[in-house]
């Protein structure tokens, strides 16, 4: 509870301190040549995503841990894209992706000799964002919005000490989210961006954080080519199912503003 709370507090304060440095930067000349127009981004991205942790389902526990060659080997079907639309300070992002990943895992104890997972992951999170600092060279936005998750989890224990046996179970749920996002300027054609987000609080999940750092090439007049790496944690005990997990792994992706 002492983590969490520390944790919300940080982010109040790094909010508190962007916002009183908003009138000092209003009128910069990179906020100047955007103001009052809306603009939309679209950004299909391949998220190459391994996943470290435990699942439970109904009491049966497999440890996850495929590395990322094992993704693409493993990865049955995928898509991801993102969503963004701005007007002046303020804006609207949207991310989704949907993964089914079918993988070898191991089992605690000799009851069982192997167990093969399957994990069809569906998950949407929408920010409303504010930009309180809009430079020529550094942008930073602070968000808040909620992440929401589809998961269906299947484990196919083999025959050990015990007979094999399979169990499986779904669930849907969402979590609130704040954090925010920066990108700093290293040329007209090149930029490094950074994000990251908290939530859950116990309204769903114990807790889920997110983490992005990446180098961005703006390589025509609306088209962005990205480069990265996404780390996303989730801990969760909700209706038969457990998971703590970090799903990560590098990140591809291209963008087209208008």
């Amino acid at each position: 509870m002492r983590r969490r709370r520390t944790i919300v507090i940080g982010v109040l304060v790094l909010a508190a301190i962007v916002l009183s440095v908003q009138t000092a930067h209003a009128q910069s000349p990179g906020y100047a040549t955007e103001r009052n127009r809306w603009s939309f981004e679209l950004t299909p991205y391949l998220w190459a995503a391994g996943m470290n942790g435990d699942i439970e389902v109904k009491n049966r526990t497999a440890n996850v841990d495929p590395s990322f060659g094992d993704l693409f080997k493993d990865l049955d079907f995928g898509v991801m894209g993102a969503a963004e639309v701005r007007y002046d300070r303020w804006g609207f992002l949207l991310d989704g992706l949907y993964m089914k990943l079918s993988k070898d895992a191991d089992t605690r104890g000799q009851l069982f000799s192997s167990v093969e997972a399957v994990l069809k992951t569906g998950m949407v999170e929408g920010y409303f964002m504010y930009r309180p600092i809009w430079l020529d060279v550094f942008t930073l936005d602070v968000m808040a919005g909620a992440r929401a998750w589809i998961l269906d989890t299947e484990l196919e224990f083999k025959p050990g000490i015990l007979p094999g046996a399979t169990v499986s179970h779904s669930t849907a749920f969402a979590d609130p989210l704040i954090g925010f996002r920066a990108r700093y300027n290293l040329s007209v054609k090149f930029s490094l961006s950074l994000a990251g987000d908290v939530g859950g609080f116990g309204v769903s999940s114990n807790v889920t954080w997110q983490a992005f750092g990446g180098f961005e090439w703006h390589f025509a007049q609306h088209w962005t080519a990205l480069a990265g790496y996404r780390a996303l944690g989730l801990d969760i005990e909700k209706r038969q199912i457990k998971i703590d997990a970090v799903f990560h792994g590098p990140v591809l992706g291209i963008s087209y503003r208008f």
